[in-house]
């Protein structure tokens, strides 16, 4: 769908440049924008002027003088405090949130459930925008979901998700209507990978893979549901791969041969018995480390992140690597991929659907923007004085 014209096009590219710009370095002056992004010093006064005025970026003088006796160099920089982004992870019978600025900082954290178990899943969402809007002030720019699922963020759409018992969702119109901001969908581990994006986008980053790993309560699960869920996010060369149709990342043991609900060989008994039986523990993950040896020759990572539930095992996982699984252990550094076992990771989904949210917010704009709303489109930084 073709939302903007040439003109509004070119504003919004030079400005999203120039805020990406800010937002990597931290400060710059009018000549280095110029010279770094190659616009004439006529269109970056005029995009700054707009900014300013809007309070998006402030001005800073230097604390290094120029040669002469000149004043300082005026530089420019983000007002972080502009607006808030907030991301959200949501699962079963609770949720994780976070609120950023503009600069990505984590401001506040929060943990809560749902008032009603039996609640839909716009119900809850609602919920949970509406306490968090309420705990927060300033200007809320946009919300990022975290969720378990398949999940296609271009049009809003759960195509399922077994932990909110969702079978085809389609919420963009129930986004249009109820929220006067974004709100853009994601899977969990996806999320997860984009947090570790936003983190790292200072650098090259490289391609990794981030392991996220859930234990459920199997007092809230039916009989037949097994207690581990796993999902994957893939990163190739700097950007998060979700596959054609959008199930990159989804986890089938190699060694699975049966038809029932299961991700592992594990029996679904066995992932239910698993918090009080160590040996089952160590099974499962024995079989999760073998599976990502079969990655790690197929997609040649850098690294593998591990968080979840299982963040924090990093000496039972070193134990089985070193002891039942040497091939597999040796296989990686052949490789050169590093296993990192994550400790702080409760709020990574969320503060990977806030980066996602930021992400969209500062997005360099190319022609055709596949994917793009209006609503998106009409709040990203660069069009704030449109």
């Amino acid at each position: 769908m073709k939302v903007i014209g040439n003109s509004q096009f070119q504003k919004s590219l030079n400005g999203a440049l120039i805020l990406n710009y800010l937002l990597k370095n931290g400060f710059a002056s009018r000549i280095e924008l110029a010279e770094q992004l190659g616009l004439q010093p006529s269109t970056i006064t005029y995009i700054i002027n707009r900014f300013l005025t809007i309070d998006l970026i402030r001005e800073s003088e230097s604390k290094k003088k120029q040669q002469g006796s000149g004043r300082p160099a005026v530089k420019l920089k983000l007002n972080p405090d502009y607006g808030k982004v907030v991301g959200i992870e949501m699962q079963k019978n609770y949720y994780s949130a976070v609120t950023c600025d503009m600069n990505g900082k984590v401001l506040t954290r929060m943990q809560g459930e749902y008032s009603s178990a039996r609640a839909s899943f716009e119900q809850k969402l609602q919920q949970v925008v509406t306490t968090i809007r309420n705990r927060m002030s300033g200007q809320l720019l946009g919300v990022g979901i975290a969720m378990p699922g398949i999940v296609h963020p271009e049009n809003a759409t759960i195509e399922e998700s077994l932990a909110h018992n969702i079978k085809s969702l389609s919420l963009s119109e129930y986004i249009e209507d109820t929220f006067e901001f974004p709100v853009i969908l994601e899977n969990d581990a996806n999320s997860c990978a984009l947090h570790i994006l936003w983190e790292q986008r200072e650098h090259r980053t490289p391609s990794f893979l981030y392991v996220l790993p859930r234990f459920h309560d199997p007092a809230n699960l039916p009989p037949d549901f097994p207690a581990v869920g796993i999902g994957l996010g893939i990163v190739i060369e700097g950007k998060l791969y979700r596959g054609v149709n959008h199930r990159a990342g989804e986890f089938r043991s190699a060694f699975l041969n049966r038809s029932d609900r299961s991700e592992l060989a594990i029996s679904v008994q066995d992932t239910r018995q698993m918090k009080d039986k160590p040996t089952i523990k160590r099974r499962l993950f024995t079989e999760i480390l073998q599976n990502l040896g079969f990655a790690v020759s197929l997609l040649n990572p850098s690294s593998i992140l591990i968080g979840g539930d299982i963040a924090g095992d990093g000496e039972l996982i070193r134990s089985i690597l070193n002891e039942e699984l040497q091939p597999t252990s040796q296989y990686f550094k052949h490789s050169q991929c590093t296993i990192e076992t994550l400790q702080d990771v409760t709020y990574d989904p969320a503060k990977g659907a806030a980066a996602n949210m930021l992400t969209e917010l500062y997005k360099v704009p190319q022609a055709g923007m596949p994917g793009m709303s209006r609503r998106i489109w009409s709040h990203m930084l660069a069009n704030a004085t449109r």
